[in-house]
């Protein structure tokens, strides 16, 4: 009976010591899986017409960066002048909307550039951003406006 008992107590232990470290290592699975994950930062950009007089918003998409890293984006005119520049936040690889946690990998960003007015004659503005978590710089992006 002795025996029986103390086994029992083993078991219980060894089950209790378990679920607690599987609790515990389920909290860093989202950070788990982001040092992991391939950082290769990529942007696109994209003109939004508005307004009369008309302006124009220029924006920025990034994906690929570090989830909830911070990104600088920079703008360069045509004779590769930095005109501009920003700092961003990538998204968070996962997260919480109020009833639900959603974990899609994060790394991604939108920043908007304002032309308002317009540039008199058309403009063709150049991209890149810089990710602080790889050390990393994206792809070049280009976009006109007119």
């Amino acid at each position: 009976m002795k025996h029986l008992l103390r086994t029992f107590k083993l078991a219980m232990a060894t089950m209790a010591l378990t679920l607690g470290g599987l609790t515990l290592a389920a909290g860093a699975t989202p950070a788990a899986h982001a040092a992991f994950r391939v950082i290769n930062p990529t942007i696109k950009t994209s003109v939004f017409y508005f307004g009369s007089p008309e302006g124009a918003t220029l924006d920025v998409q990034g994906s690929g960066f570090t989830p909830g890293g911070s990104v600088l984006v920079e703008e360069f005119n045509s004779a590769g002048r930095l005109v501009n520049s920003r700092s961003v936040t990538a998204s968070p690889f996962c997260t919480f909307t109020g009833v639900i946690i959603l974990c899609n990998g994060g790394g991604a960003f939108s920043a908007g550039f304002e032309f308002d007015p317009l540039p008199p004659t058309t403009q063709t503005y150049y991209y890149i951003a810089y990710d602080y978590g790889s050390h990393r710089w994206s792809n070049w992006s280009n976009q006109s406006v007119s």
